[in-house]
């Protein structure tokens, strides 16, 4: 097995396979940190339907693989000499996983390590803590699923719990028009709130931590929050978002419509018909977990991936 040491140099990629969208990051690893980092985004939707069906649909294998191929030329145009690939929600709960990860095994040469949901918030909180000294309480909030993490850099995670409540399956579960209708905005607020105090039973309200946040939907409020014509990935990296800012917005992306959510400034266009919802589960969880704000973070899981597939210490 190889040691980190061996990877030192090298360029090297991790890949985040999730139920909205495939990230890539590729990096070189110095001893220290990552170096000369490039981070790559497709959006294909791999979870739409899952929820109801159990499995992937033909299109969104297709364009899931579309966008592998893709993602896997670049790789190999940069000279990247190893790429680690996981899949999250969408791909553990559907039964016919193996529709897409078969042809990306026997046509890319890329195999596909299905996490489960520890894994998962193992990798959030390895990528996040490495941005704080304090304990932290972390929301990831995915397009099939919401990692609730906490812990600290020193003690590591103290708990963890992936809820099956995400961006994509909560608009296929409840949005039935658009804009959505106040009873599927109350539904989802609902279902998050029962899911997270259900938990809060179990493991301590982290009322001493920090909130932190990763995930497509609150790195996209961060953007709309400060009015950003250009997405600025370092404006975005430890940007503050109050719980009156997260209402605010809320309630105005589930007034409009998908074309008018287009037109926000900040906006992601690719993300506009499942903001509602993702941002409708942002407010739940802080309000069930009485945070007064969350600060939102550019590391997460490519990053917490990548120190613990290839056994970096940070």
């Amino acid at each position: 097995m190889k040691t980190a040491q061996a990877y030192i140099g090298k360029r090297l990629g991790v890949m985040d396979i999730g139920s909205n969208s495939i990230r890539m990051m590729l990096f070189e690893w110095d001893g220290a940190g990552f170096q000369h980092v490039e981070k790559f985004l497709r959006t294909t939707r791999l979870g739409k339907g899952v929820d109801a069906s159990g499995r992937l649909s033909e299109a969104s294998i297709s364009r899931s693989f579309d966008a592998l191929s893709e993602l896997m030329d670049i790789a190999r145009e940069e000279g990247t000499q190893e790429v680690y690939a996981f899949a999250t929600s969408a791909m553990r709960d559907a039964a016919n996983a193996e529709a897409l990860t078969g042809p990306a095994r026997e046509k890319l040469g890329l195999a596909i390590d299905i996490v489960d949901g520890d894994t998962e918030a193992k990798y959030g909180f390895c990528g996040v803590s490495s941005c704080f000294s304090e304990p932290v309480v972390i929301a990831d909030i995915g397009g099939g699923s919401t990692e609730i993490i906490c812990g600290s850099r020193e003690q590591g995670i103290a708990w963890d719990k992936s809820l099956n409540i995400g961006a994509v399956r909560e608009t296929d579960k409840y949005v039935q028009s658009d804009p959505p209708s106040p009873q599927a905005v109350k539904d989802i607020e609902g279902e998050v709130r029962e899911k997270v105090q259900a938990l809060l039973t179990v493991h301590p309200k982290p009322s001493g931590a920090v909130m932190a946040g990763i995930g497509g939907t609150i790195t996209t409020l961060s953007s709309i929050a400060q009015h950003m014509a250009v997405y600025d990935p370092k404006k975005i990296h430890m940007s503050r978002l109050s719980y009156e800012t997260v209402c605010t917005i809320q309630e105005e992306l589930c007034r409009k419509c998908n074309a008018e959510r287009r037109e926000i400034i900040g906006m992601d266009p690719k993300r506009a018909d499942i903001i509602a919802a993702g941002t409708t589960i942002l407010k739940a969880v802080m309000a069930a977990l009485e945070k007064p704000y969350i600060v939102v973070c550019g590391h997460d899981n490519l990053e917490g991936s990548a120190v613990c597939h290839y056994g970096f210490l940070q």
